[in-house]
């Protein structure tokens, strides 16, 4: 290259680097440098070139801060290609971290880390991963890693994996080795597994276990030491492989790596960077905090950039429905612009997506079969290679329609295959053409094994299986094991089934998927049972169980495979109770309505092969109305079949003549069906109607009654078809219904007039009847009824077939009758149920309430319905846990002393003493004594030991309260004791080592007092590692009515003669404009003083004392009932739920200006949920109740709700059917939002 001087107005300068195909040299353009990577003439083959076009499409999109960014690509003349990038001036990888602590290096490794998890999630393997492709620069003072080149190789010598020397083809475990080697690199300055030549480096690789880094570095946390062991591990399937999960174990929650910093400081990235950084490594409250900072007014672009990441980010982590209000909102943005077609149908296909992924099949055929004709009509060819998750096909396979899921698959299929056949494609498309092409072969072969053909389906698993090793998918290579594992033990050949499944479990386990975990112990439980292997299939259906309930978010799948592990354990066992809580399981999930049946149909084969009749009779009344698919009526019909042979056996054996034996089946198939649709009739009422209908179809008769049998011997006509019922039943033949009632037999004559035994009843002639049928209807052990039948105009054929058919069909009200007595049963042990659970509820409040106030007193729990307060403790949760010094600050009385015990109960030494002291109130001459301790014998008096209150915090927390009042020279030990973590008593000459940790305090601002010297500045800066500033009293007014109830229920426990159990909401409102100057302890002392003097249940303004009554006397007690915008008390009287609900959500919307996305995202609401809402309520006419309701910012729908359930709980204790009845909800609802 030295003849060149210029490529591209870019001037050529030294030599910078170079590798084995390509040199780097620095360039000049308008007075700025650049690096210009060129390959070399040599290596100018296809492969090369290829890999250096690969290699800046990656760049060019990733363009995140940890990569080199690049701004030009193209080739010289002489068949060269060429790079052009940003210069970077920095530190080689393998030298920077010389002579450096852990802590120095920490955040640098956090962003190795997370640049690689970003390249695994972009499904991209870097291949060649050692110190000359990394970079470490400096930037406004702090240093930054930087990828400079990508090997796309099989990996280089100094980090290459043991099975890449084998063989096998780079992948995400490979991957998290080459990281493993560098870290360890990085920390211990060397390479463990660098040998004197290539065969020996190879051969450390392989089979050398190097020394513990924790062992070479005394200065590495526990945790750290344990990831690099796991990622350098010889067999691949004990590395992680999800660097995520890595940086969730490493970082404490809501850490983000030293990339979040501010704006100015970003090194010149743009917004764009910067938050796609952040959302890609799922860091969405710091997003969410930089598009508040930087939202931008006028660039749409930008708008849809965010939502669509945002989107895709909520997608990979399976929250569908804020995916689905992100890709909705970005829809609507794209909708204002033009030219944008592509983009339109690319964001409405991910839509349809997500409502699959999401379960919504329905949903997700409606979204997609709407997109194929707009996909057909309005782009073009090369765009419709673009979209790679048109997944119709799999919609239609979920729903049943196997031959049109089979066409549509292997159509896409003959596309993909054919589109990468072209020779003009982008590297980035044929990935992920390679991608959908293994996941369509799975989804194909799933189709064949659907048809019984097991040999191509086997070829299209294997298929399958080639692509995703290609693109090195650990996740879609699992599934195709799996699949092939079920297609063998399909076809019963267990040997390959065990093999596939153990490959699958393997990589279940390297990537930590719990779901496919629970799946293939299933399946492998099932294999186990076919082989008659019980206790093996046992403990794989343990197992699956086990992992469904590790998982956080439990989807339909995962619930089904919990079910159906609990199925087979039922019957390897002979266990009822796991076909119980299968049935539990499905009956109150409406997710997984669909394998009610299922459940049900085992449990009936169950109670059969048993011989559980009674059991057995209450699933088989149930089982119809859960029939839904083909398949399950199928199962219905075969049932239907066995009644009917059995029948027809019964009938031979009473030696029915041969016409009568050729309709008995007849007639029975027809009462079967028959039976069905009246099982399906969800009332005994509409259940005696429909009986009717048939039985005058059945036997053609013209009129039809149901007469109940009263204690007296008189008849109660139920229902009737042709008749009018009075009381002297004047169109019923009253003799034939007594005769039927005295003999108990069935009474039928075809023709009356000439039946000796019926045509002297007076009834007979007056009604004129041609023919009359009463059957008897038993129902335990007695004749509960009668079912008549009779005709005027025409005679009836009561052949024995129709006598046989009608009993038969009688009997069909004394199942209806038990079926009833069951309903009624249950309803009976649900209501006995929820009186048990108000009684469990009351007592449970009372629990909780005593269990708070120790909480109060012990333990620092802190009552609040305040959004500022509920933000402080999450903050102060999130520090908890740490050793972080906290320093509260706050007026007096506002409960500093109680947030102290709150972050003790929370962290690491909850366990541990808390030792509380106030500085001002010791004094001076003995604070030293008090803190640190006395020795025996050091002054007069000191006649014994005696620890001082630091050392009796040991493994605990020492509270320094008002930390100002503490003397200079006090404040320089305590500042020895923080940083030596060592205390020495008064007298002593020994120091002794102590684990405390002191949180400090006080109602002056701390900066100010080192400012005016009265507190010294070191000390300073070691006690506020973080502060927290309490609000006044008056800030959070919301919280006086619920501290005030909680301060008279400890009241009421001290002292059980006081009369009031609750404060009038006019007094509250009161309360709630006064200024409390002392807060929260003042207000206590409000509570005890007045607490005396209720005479009622309700304490009003006037049963306070004049003492009391003087602090309120500037408030007006007319205007001061509590207004529900300012008190943030929820529950509005005399309103049900729904109208709460409405007006909320009404209250939303006006907040926001009509902005859906930003009222939902506030509600915690998807925002097709929001738009069905509107839809449905005219909101825009409730400004009255938006008034009265209002809306208060930071606050979700279901905190709303809880809020409102719970305000009505505590005014009516232990009155659940109450509190149900008064917001006009099921008592189910209601318990459930209570608890």
């Amino acid at each position: 290259m030295n003849h060149l001087k210029i490529i591209k107005d870019y001037e050529l300068q030294e030599k910078i680097g170079e590798g084995q195909s390509s040199q780097v040299y620095r360039a000049v353009k308008n007075g700025v440098n650049y690096a210009i990577k060129i390959s070399k003439e040599d290596h100018a083959d296809e492969t090369v070139v290829k890999n250096f076009e690969y290699e800046f499409w990656v760049l060019k999109n990733i363009d995140h801060p940890s990569f080199v960014k690049v701004f030009d690509y193209g080739y010289l003349p002489e068949g060269p290609a060429y790079i052009i990038e940003e210069y970077l001036d920095g530190d080689p990888f393998e030298t920077f971290f010389q002579g450096k602590s852990f802590k120095e290096c920490e955040p640098l490794f956090f962003e190795l880390i997370e640049a690689m998890s970003l390249l695994a999630r972009w499904k991209i393997i870097h291949g060649d991963l050692k110190p000359d492709n990394l970079k470490i620069i400096e930037c406004h003072g702090s240093f930054h890693i930087k990828f400079l080149d990508f090997g796309f190789a099989l990996g280089t010598p100094l980090t290459i994996a043991p099975e890449v020397i084998e063989g096998s083809k780079p992948d995400l475990l490979s991957e998290a080795y080459s990281l493993g080697v560098l870290l360890y690199m990085a920390l211990a300055g060397d390479n463990p597994f660098v040998g004197d030549h290539l065969s020996e480096t190879f051969n450390r690789h392989r089979f050398k276990e190097p020394k513990a880094i924790g062992l070479v570095r005394a200065d590495i946390p526990p945790a750290w030491a344990e990831v690099i062991a796991a990622l350098i591990r010889k067999n691949k399937y004990e590395r992680p492989s999800n660097f995520q999960d890595i940086l969730n174990y490493l970082k404490p929650a809501g850490v983000v790596s030293s990339l979040q910093i501010k704006p100015d400081q970003v090194c010149k990235q743009s917004f764009k960077e910067l938050a796609s950084y952040l959302i890609i490594h799922r860091q969405l409250k710091p997003a969410d905090t930089l598009w508040d900072e930087w939202q931008p007014q006028n660039d749409p672009d930008e708008k849809i950039h965010w939502y669509y990441l945002k989107a895709i980010s909520h997608l990979e982590i399976a929250q569908f429905d804020d995916a689905l209000k992100y890709f909705l909102t970005a829809g609507e943005l794209l909708s204002c612009l033009a030219n944008q077609t592509f983009w339109k149908i690319k964001i409405k296909n991910y839509v349809a997506y997500s409502h699959l992924m999401k379960g919504d099949v329905e949903g997700a055929q409606k979204e997609f079969e709407f997109l194929r004709n707009e996909i057909n009509e309005t782009l073009s060819s090369d765009e419709k290679k673009q979209i790679t998750n048109f997944d119709l096909g799999l919609v239609y396979k979920e729903l049943g329609r196997w031959v049109e899921a089979k066409a549509l698959i292997e159509a896409e299929i003959s596309q993909h295959e054919s589109t990468l056949q072209a020779s003009s494609l982008s590297d980035e498309f044929v990935y992920l053409c390679k991608g959908r092409l293994s996941n369509l072969y799975y989804q194909w072969a799933q189709c064949l094994v659907h048809f019984n053909l097991f040999g191509e389906a086997d070829k299209a698993f294997n298929e399958g299986l080639v692509y995703a090793e290609l693109v090195g998918d650990l996740a879609l290579m699992l599934r195709l094991q799996n699949g092939l594992g079920n297609l063998y033990r399909q076809t019963n050949d267990s040997i390959r089934a065990f093999k596939a499944y153990e490959k699958a479990l393997e990589m279940a386990r390297a990537l930590q998927d719990y779901r496919s975990l629970a799946t293939l112990f299933y399946n492998q439980g099932l294999l186990y049972k076919e082989n008659n292997e019980r206790e093996k299939a046992l403990e794989c259906f343990d197992k699956a169980i086990l992992f469904v309930e590790k998982i956080k978010y439990l989807y339909a799948f995962e619930k089904i495979i919990r079910i159906r592990s609990l199925i087979e354990k039922g019957f390897l066992q002979q266990n009822h109770d796991c076909f119980n809580l299968a049935w539990a399981y499905s009956e109150k999930d409406d997710s997984i309505q669909n394998i009610r049946f299922w459940v049900l149909k085992n449990r009936v084969l169950f109670f059969k092969s048993l011989g559980d009749d009674k059991n057995l009779e209450k699933d088989l009344l149930l089982l119809p109305y859960y029939a839904r698919t083909e398949e399950e009526k199928k199962f219905l019909k075969d049932l239907q079949a066995s009644i009917e042979r059995s029948i027809t056996d019964e009938s031979s054996k009473n030696n029915l003549g041969q016409k009568e034996m050729v309709r008995v089946p007849d007639q029975v198939k027809k009462i079967l069906e028959i039976n069905q649709d009246l099982l399906s009739q969800m009332s005994f009422e509409q259940f005696i109607k429909r009986l009717l209908l048939h039985a005058i179809n059945l036997s053609e008769a013209e009129l039809a009654v149901i007469l109940k049998v009263l204690d007296d011997g008189r008849f109660l006509p139920l229902q009737s078809h042709n008749a009018a019922l009075d009381e002297a039943l004047s169109e019923i033949s009253m003799g034939v219904s007594h005769r039927v009632l005295k003999t108990g037999e069935m009474v039928i004559a075809d023709d009356v007039v000439h039946d000796q035994n019926l045509n002297q009843y007076t009834s007979i002639v007056a009604l004129n009847l041609k023919s009359v049928v009463g059957i008897p209807i038993p129902y335990q052990g007695r004749i509960w009824g009668i079912l008549y039948l009779s005709t005027q105009n025409r005679l009836l054929k009561c052949d024995e077939a129709l006598k046989e058919t009608l009993k038969l069909f009688a009997s069909q009200v004394g199942l209806a009758l038990k079926f009833q007595e069951l309903v009624n049963q249950l309803q009976a042990e649900n209501l006995s149920m929820n009186d048990k659970l108000g009684q469990w509820a009351k007592q449970l409040e009372q629990q909780e309430r005593e269990l708070n106030t120790y909480r109060v007193a012990s333990k620092g729990s802190m009552a609040t319905s305040s959004p500022v307060m509920e933000r402080i403790m999450e903050e102060a949760l999130l520090v908890a846990g740490s050793h972080i010094p906290i320093v509260i600050q706050g007026e007096t009385g506002t409960g500093k002393e109680v947030m102290a015990r709150f972050i003790q109960a929370h962290s690491g030494q909850a366990d541990g003493p808390f030792i509380a002291i106030n500085c001002g109130a010791i004094p001076a001459t003995l604070v030293e004594s008090e803190l640190f301790g006395v020795k025996k014998g050091s002054f007069t008096g000191a006649d014994r030991d005696k620890p001082g209150l630091i050392e009796m915090a040991h493994q605990g927390t020492l509270f320094l309260d008002e930390i100002v009042d503490l003397p200079f020279d006090v404040q320089v030990k305590l500042l020895r004791v923080l940083q030596e973590k060592e205390v020495m008593r008064v007298g002593e000459v020994h120091p002794k080592k102590i684990d405390v940790r002191i949180i400090c305090a006080s109602h002056q601002n701390l900066a100010a007092a080192v400012s005016e010297k009265k507190f010294r500045e070191d000390l300073y800066y070691r006690l506020s590692g973080y502060e927290i500033t309490l609000p006044a009293l008056r800030d959070r007014v919301e919280d006086i009515p619920l501290l005030a109830n909680i301060f008279l229920d400890e009241v009421k426990k001290e002292n059980p003669r006081i009369k009031s159990e609750q404060y009038d909401p006019q007094l509250l409102g009161m309360l709630m404009q006064y200024d409390w100057p002392g807060n929260i302890r003042e207000l206590k002392q409000f509570v005890a003083v007045s607490a005396l003097f209720g005479m009622r249940k309700l304490l009003t303004y006037a049963d306070l004392p004049a003492q009391l009554k003087t602090r309120l006397k500037d408030i007006d007690q007319t205007t001061s009932a509590i207004d529900h915008t300012q008190s943030k008390i929820y529950f509005h009287k005399g309103w049900p739920w729904q109208l709460h609900l409405n007006a909320f959500i009404a209250g939303a919307l006006d907040y926001f200006d009509d902005d859906a996305a930003l009222a939902s995202g506030a509600l915690g609401l998807s925002i097709a949920t929001l738009y069905n809402w509107m839809r449905k309520n005219n909101y825009k006419n409730q400004k009255s109740v938006i008034q009265k309701m209002g809306y208060q910012k930071g606050l979700t729908l279901d905190a709303f709700q809880k809020r409102v359930f719970g305000e009505v709980a505590r005014k009516y204790p232990g009155e659940p059917y109450k509190g149900a009845g008064i917001l006009q909800v099921s008592p189910v609802t209601y318990y459930k939002w209570i608890s």
